[in-house]
């Protein structure tokens, strides 16, 4: 009884951590980009608010990316209602942030207590297909996204933001024996500085509370990868 009580007392405290590092002032991410172009590693450079920058790389194939997935690794077809979700924390993304006039290294390992989880959130449609490239372009924002720095809590920040994501696509040789579609040559997601809405605070407190379980679990299974 008493060890299930410490763990739970445990998980409140970590849940608090994560809460009010995310109840403080929030950070709107207004410029800089991420590129991806394969599962393999691509940059990210972003910056914003408070002094906020985040610079090194992200791995669609240590996080998870549904452009990749569908269109790199298989054919996007014409008229195909595609998301434009990307997910990376944990091992997915690593580098150097800077808040509030600190600089911290994301080394992305599972054990790792600071780190920062980025999930871009988007829809598009393709066009019909036209056996020519294309370049699609869309809006995303940045949802349940956070930068964890404990234990100081005041060095952590719930992050938002969001901007235009473009997908570089190539038709498929019909040589192939595959479907009429698109390959994706490059997806990136662009910031800008339009205003992001600012969560309510109780809605801040959820963010907060269910990512300090969620980061856990995720980075042990990222690790697992």
């Amino acid at each position: 009884m008493q060890l299930r009580s410490g763990i739970v007392a445990c998980g409140c405290l970590f849940g608090l951590i994560i809460a009010s590092a995310a109840a403080a002032e929030p950070v709107s991410v207004t410029s800089g980009f991420v590129q991806v172009t394969s599962l393999d590693p691509g940059p990210i450079s972003i910056a914003g608010t408070r002094g906020f920058s985040f610079e090194g790389i992200v791995s669609p194939s240590e996080g998870s990316s549904v452009p990749v997935i569908n269109c790199w690794t298989g054919v996007c077809l014409g008229g195909e209602t595609l998301s434009l979700e990307s997910v990376f924390i944990g091992s997915a993304a690593s580098g150097t942030a800077s808040l509030d006039g600190q600089s911290f290294e994301l080394t992305g390992e599972v054990d790792a207590q600071a780190g920062i989880s980025l999930t871009f959130s988007g829809v598009t449609t393709l066009p019909d297909f036209t056996g020519s490239p294309i370049l699609v372009t869309a809006p995303f924002t940045l949802v349940d996204s956070l930068l964890n720095i404990p234990p100081d809590s005041r060095f952590g920040a719930y992050l938002q933001g969001g901007g235009i994501v473009s997908l570089r696509m190539s038709p498929v040789s019909p040589n192939l024996g595959l479907p009429e579609g698109w390959v994706l040559d490059e997806l990136r997601y662009d910031f800008n500085d339009a205003a992001a809405p600012v969560p309510e605070p109780g809605t801040v407190m959820l963010v907060g509370a269910g990512l300090a379980a969620g980061l856990r679990g995720r980075w042990r299974r990222v690790g697992k990868v």
